[in-house]
């Protein structure tokens, strides 16, 4: 496929965040418990993956090489403030971070802008979330499903 994964868009994202803030520390998979802030944390919240000119398959059985996807992956980015109450800190990296994470650069070179941006401050932690919408186009057809037999329970003797 050539084009931005979803893991692309997360280490975009990471590498901005490190890019601006580079003494915060930055977790992907796991908040750990004794977590020292400020920090942030990075995740998927949804994806989007929609076969762009609808669901056409020629007589083979397989989607076209060449055909094309629009993604729309919501990425979370969550702000653990160093001070405490940290709702003034939030405030301050609310307004940072929406500058910073407008544009992020893919590993495949693909600048990727943020969409419906939104934040909440709530418990002194800053929580962010945007869209990442872009487009991937598959390189080699790939095989659908020929046929689906699907058996609710029912007699099939009448």
């Amino acid at each position: 496929m050539a084009g931005t994964t979803f893991e692309d868009v997360i280490h975009a994202v990471t590498l901005r965040l490190r890019e601006a803030f580079p003494d915060y520390s930055i977790f992907v998979e796991d908040v750990p418990q004794n977590l020292d802030p400020p920090a942030f944390f990075v995740r998927l919240l949804t994806v989007g993956h929609v076969h762009e000119g609808g669901l056409w398959y020629p007589d083979n059985g397989r989607i076209p090489q060449g055909s094309r996807y629009k993604r729309n992956p919501i990425v979370e980015v969550v702000y653990f403030p160093q001070s405490n109450p940290g709702r003034m800190e939030c405030e301050q990296m609310r307004e940072q971070l929406m500058w910073a994470l407008e544009f992020v650069q893919s590993s495949t070179g693909a600048t990727l802008g943020a969409r419906n941006m939104d934040t909440n401050i709530s418990n002194d932690v800053l929580v962010m979330t945007m869209r990442y919408p872009h487009f991937l186009k598959t390189d080699q057809p790939q095989q659908v499903m020929e046929h689906f037999n699907l058996n609710l329970g029912g007699n099939s003797d009448g």
